[in-house]
This record gives structure tokens, sequence and C-alpha cells, in this order.
């Protein structure tokens, strides 16, 4: 059996991008995805805000401080609220 690598268990925070039409205007609305190494999505979260610097420091945050995936709806609610 092959131990575990640390790097193996690394997760990597990007920002999504959705689309809302509201009065014929398109409004982007930016959310993250927490996805491992092999690029699988693990957990996502859609539609947190519609100003992309908001977003992408709090992504910022949660790759800088290597968030488990446990920890990242509380993270974003902290960040939110």
């Amino acid at each position: 059996m092959k131990p575990i690598e640390e790097d193996d268990q690394k997760l990597h925070y990007d920002i999504c991008r959705g689309t809302e039409l509201i009065e014929s205007a398109e409004i982007f609305e930016y959310g993250i995805v927490c996805r491992d190494r092999q690029n699988t999505v693990v957990e996502k979260i859609e539609n947190i805000s519609t100003e992309y610097d908001f977003v992408a420091q709090l992504v910022s945050k949660l790759n800088e401080g290597e968030v488990e995936a446990c920890h990242f709806l509380d993270i974003v609610e902290d960040a939110i609220c």
C-alpha cells in the first residue's frame, strides 16, 4: 500500500462564474469551486457575490490558508455576513 503524500491531500480553490438575466441585463455572479489534486470538484458554492474582487480575495485567502473542505462553507458564510 502506497503511503499518502502530503501534497496529494491539498485542495485548490478557484473562481467560478454564472450569469443571471435581470430586466434584460446580464449580471455576472461569482462563486468558488474547491478541487482536489486530481482536479475533481470536492465542493462548490455558487452566487457568493457579483463583486469579482471580493471573491478573488476570498479565494486567495482559502488557498494561502490551505483550508480543508470541511471548513469551506463556514469561512464563506463568515466572509459574507
